[in-house]
This record gives C-alpha cells, sequence and structure tokens, in this order.
C-alpha cells in the first residue's frame, strides 16, 4: 500500500513539473479551470437531456448559455429541452438563436418546422424544412415532413415527390411501407 502512494505522489510530483516547464512567469491558469468547469457544465446537460430529465438539463443548459451565448449546441439541447417540456416559445427562441450562432444546423432547422407546423404556420414550417433539405440532402426526416405538410395543404404532386424522394433513397431506419401507403394517399 505504501509502495502504491509513494508511485502516486512521485507521478503527481512529475506532472507538476512538467506542466512548470511550460509554464511562462506570472501565467494564469484561471481561465483554463474555468473552460474546464464550463465543459463539465456542459457534459452535465447533455447527459441529464439524454437521461430524459428535461427539466434538469434545462437549469445546467440556461447556466451555460449565459456564460457562452454563441454556443451552438448548448443552445440547440436547450431548444429541445424546452420542446420536450412543451414550452414551444421558447424551444423556437432557443434554436433562433442557434442558427443565429451558427446557421449551418440541419436539425435547428427541422425542429423549428416542426414547431411552426404544429402552430399552424405553414410558410415558416415549409421555409425551415426546405432549408434543412439544402444543407442535408440525404435528411429523410425533413422530406417526409415536408411531404406531410404538403399532402395537408393539398399540393399532392409536391407531397409525392418528397415521398417518393425517400423511398428512392431507401434509407436506414425508415418504414418503406409506410412511405408506400403515403404515396398512394397522394396519388
Amino acid at each position: 500500500m505504501a509502495r502504491v502512494i509513494i508511485i502516486l505522489a512521485v507521478t503527481l510530483v512529475l506532472a507538476v513539473l512538467a506542466a512548470m516547464a511550460f509554464m511562462r512567469p506570472g501565467a494564469d491558469f484561471q481561465p483554463v479551470v474555468i473552460r474546464v468547469e464550463f465543459e463539465r457544465e456542459a457534459a452535465a446537460g447533455l447527459s441529464a437531456f439524454q437521461a430524459g430529465d428535461f427539466p434538469k438539463a434545462i437549469a445546467i443548459l440556461e447556466k451555460v448559455t449565459e456564460a457562452d451565448p454563441d454556443n451552438a449546441e448548448a443552445l440547440m439541447l436547450l431548444g429541445q429541452s424546452h420542446e420536450a417540456t412543451g414550452e414551444l416559445d421558447r424551444a423556437v427562441a432557443d434554436y433562433e438563436a442557434s442558427l443565429k450562432s451558427d446557421p449551418d444546423q440541419p436539425g435547428a432547422l427541422y425542429n423549428l418546422g416542426m414547431i411552426y407546423r404544429l402552430q399552424g404556420q405553414y410558410g415558416a414550417a415549409q421555409e425551415r424544412l426546405e432549408s434543412a433539405i439544402s444543407f442535408n440532402r440525404g435528411f429523410a426526416a425533413a422530406r417526409i415532413a415536408l411531404g406531410d405538410l404538403f399532402a395537408e395543404s393539398g399540393q399532392n404532386e409536391d407531397a409525392r415527390q418528397m415521398y417518393q424522394q425517400v423511398v428512392d433513397a431507401a434509407p436506414a431506419g425508415i418504414d418503406l411501407d409506410r412511405m408506400q401507403a403515403k404515396l398512394e394517399v397522394v396519388q
């Protein structure tokens, strides 16, 4: 046991000496500590989100985005957490802020499109879903959602094209029998 403690102590001393070798006189390590703590908080927010504890995720991610208001990933997770708790207006604000920080996010565009569709804002929904597809041509869920939006508004030819593109691509995880049924409805 004493031997293990000695080995750990020597390892710690060597690590400190190695760090000191690269240290500038008067160097301040506070930013490094803050960054590590920030990353720990962001990881805790992600863990809470993945565990389905959305209120906890919201509480943590709000702190993260307060400290870093341009953190697109944290804003996206915050939006998804707000969406999961039914706070759609807050989710929209989070997704919009995430896109302002990083406009190349088909997931945020898709999520906005789905919320706008639920809210009856069909023009905004169509715009967001089309943008999601333009960023990711293989985004099957966005094509299906856009096809559904077209079908609901009586634009059967546009719906058929969206559904057919999904069937032709045959992406993994998509129920192609269901897609064929959608195609038959809009024929």
